[in-house]
């Protein structure tokens, strides 16, 4: 093969065209080929890939590639950087791109990001290297040489409800050649025009949607040249760790795994058992990948927005059940109030008609009677509608529903002092509130999955509200009561 590269390389006004390399972990960087995809997963990223191929071949080729990219504060807009140094023989190719994306939302839940990159290729040839039978041949190039061009690269990327992705990358737009020459030889090679385009979805399942399997499919295309593509299936597991296939059309069967240690490190291995006849004895083809996150993922970011927005809804209608009950209890202070000043008046009435005759006030006496037992019983009514609507105040619910820490929930009366979707915010809350209150545990709702954070127990409702008088004053004026019943 070399052989056949130095005669064509030879030949005079020769021109080649050479196509992007391939990497086999865009499902997992898509930003690799697409500059659209810059900031897309809401954090910064950044990524070292080593790609080897056939390595029982001399000089068969290796390509290192660094990747950079994050999203601006507005999520809108995107940055990146990528680094390459490909080596093929006596060829070696380095180049250096900045990226810039902008995203615009489309409907609900769906966005439309465009991409540019820019930036420079720098390809050198080692003539000196190459191997020929006539060292005297007029046409040969002697000597190493560089050549140093502009390139720009555009991409489109459709995330559509953040299950579809729709990519399409057009790389080397303004086809540059860079020409290599030497008295009247000279060698082009044309960076040319292509279509890359991706076509993936994540199927998530299992608790809070942490394990996802997506199919992905990639092609590429340059005018003249077959159409290539990948097609394979991505399997990741809590988040925590991935599994995946991808079939290479023509060439090899990639196998790939990984695993994201902690919340930012990330490492991968991915190997490609080359098919046909070529596969026996061409080696080893593999790709390693190491990964950083800086900040929190998009998926942790949407958590917290969740949890806070379900804290925020408690919270409102804690105020707004408050604010109903605070009229109430105002409304029955009035009509307390009214009851004892028409007792008061019946009072005074009744020693007036002392004055009156004996028969007489044997009759007022009896209207009086009545008088007072219909009072007495308005103001237990509206002491027991004082009483009832207090316990709308209060969050109710079946025990079966709930769990303690330990054991079923029993029926009563808790005083809460905080509700979390995410336990491992529930548990800090539980462990800062344990510095004032140490019998504070936890209790969990099994069809909500929310965790309740309260400080106490109680079997009746007046000692209840005695101590959630005192909580309230304590540091945690916003505790209530939930009543398990």
């Amino acid at each position: 093969m070399i052989h056949i590269a130095v005669l064509v390389l030879m030949s005079a006004g020769s021109v080649l065209s050479q196509q992007e390399g391939t990497f086999g972990y865009h499902p997992i960087n898509p930003f690799i080929y697409n500059p659209a995809a810059a900031g897309m997963h809401g954090q910064s990223r950044a990524f070292l890939i080593r790609r080897d191929r056939w390595t029982d071949f001399d000089g068969a080729g290796s390509s290192n590639l660094m990747t950079m990219d994050g999203a601006l504060r507005n999520k809108k807009m995107g940055l990146g950087l990528d680094l390459k140094s490909e080596s093929a023989g006596i060829i070696q190719r380095m180049t250096a791109h900045v990226s810039y994306s902008y995203s615009v939302p489309v409907g609900d839940d769906s966005k439309l990001s465009f991409g540019i990159r820019a930036g420079v290729i720098d390809q050198s040839i080692d003539f000196s290297k190459v191997v020929v039978l006539n060292t005297n041949d007029p046409s040969l190039v002697s000597s190493q040489q560089k050549v140093t061009t502009w390139d720009i690269q555009a991409g489109m990327l459709w995330d559509i409800r953040k299950k579809w992705k729709v990519q399409v990358a057009l790389p080397h737009l303004l086809e540059n050649n860079l020409t290599y020459s030497e008295t009247d030889t000279a060698t082009s090679f044309l960076l040319q025009r292509q279509w890359i385009g991706s076509l993936s979805y994540d199927f998530r399942f299992g608790k809070e949607k942490a394990h996802a399997v997506s199919p992905v499919v990639l092609t590429r295309y340059a005018p003249g040249t077959p159409v290539q593509y990948d097609a394979g299936l991505i399997v990741s597991i809590a988040d925590k760790a991935w599994l995946g296939g991808l079939y290479k059309s023509d060439y090899a069967l990639g196998i790939q795994a990984g695993l994201h240690i902690g919340k930012a490190l990330t490492v991968g291995y991915a190997y490609d058992v080359v098919t046909g006849a070529v596969g026996t004895y061409s080696g080893l083809s593999h790709e390693i990948l190491i990964g950083y996150q800086f900040g929190k993922s998009a998926r942790e970011e949407q958590a917290e927005k969740e949890e806070a927005e379900a804290k925020e809804k408690v919270i409102a209608d804690l105020r707004s059940e408050n604010d109903s009950l605070i009229k109430v209890i105002q409304e029955n202070e009035r009509t307390i109030q009214e009851l004892k000043d028409k007792i008061a008046q019946i009072i005074n009435d009744a020693f007036d008609m002392q004055e009156h005759q004996t028969g007489i006030f044997d009759k007022e006496r009896k209207a009086l009677q009545d008088s007072l037992r219909d009072l007495s019983d308005r103001l237990t009514i509206a002491e027991e509608n004082r009483k009832g609507y207090t316990k709308q105040l209060f969050r109710s619910d079946k025990t079966e529903t709930f769990s303690d820490e330990e054991d079923f929930a029993k029926q009563g009366y808790y005083i809460v002092v905080g509700a979390f979707l995410n336990k491992e915010y529930a548990v800090k809350q539980k462990e800062d509130v344990q510095k004032k209150y140490q019998a504070t545990r936890m209790l969990l709702n099994k069809q909500t999955q929310f965790n309740y954070v309260y400080v106490a127990w109680y079997p009746d409702i007046d000692t209840a509200l005695k101590e959630l008088r005192k909580v309230r004053a304590n540091g945690y004026p916003k505790a209530w009561i939930y009543l398990l019943q």
